[in-house]
């Protein structure tokens, strides 16, 4: 029905059309961001390509698995880089993330990889909430907007 303009046409539409298509992009170089959230047809393109393929994420930011996002990161069998410095944040902040993904050797096979913080500023200027879910994080969110919570 989508083919035929009966329906509205969904981004996973036409990107599985065009997968299906076997395109050959005329580039030397491929960069695939945020790949711990693209889909097996984002994923299937970029491995048939003749180029020099680089994929970058941060497998513990996933946030599409409800939209079945595949960790690229995991099915592409290329050699792992970690950017382990970051200057977005300070040295605590950088002990606090560590700490945190050190829980995950509770719950299967973890690496962990150390993390520094560069940043000099001094003033923590945000709040940050840690949800389980989407859902949790949505409705925190919510909840914030609603009840002008600071």
């Amino acid at each position: 029905m989508m083919d035929n303009e009966e329906i509205e046409i969904t981004h996973d539409f036409y990107l599985k059309k065009f997968q299906l298509s076997n395109p050959v992009l005329p580039y030397d170089y491929i960069l695939f961001d945020e790949g711990q959230d693209g889909s097996a047809a984002m994923l299937d393109i970029f491995l048939k390509q003749n180029a020099i393929k680089v994929i970058v994420g941060d497998t513990h930011q996933q946030i599409y698995g409800w939209r079945y996002a595949v960790n690229s990161l995991e099915k592409a069998d290329f050699k792992t880089y970690y950017l382990s410095t970051s200057f977005r944040f300070s040295s605590e902040i950088a002990n606090l993330a560590a700490a945190v993904l050190k829980y995950k050797e509770h719950i299967g096979e973890h690496q962990p990889v150390k993390i520094v913080g560069k940043s000099t500023e001094k003033a923590t200027k945000t709040k940050a909430v840690i949800a389980r879910t989407n859902l949790g994080l949505l409705l925190k969110a919510i909840e914030y907007v609603t009840k002008k919570k600071k």
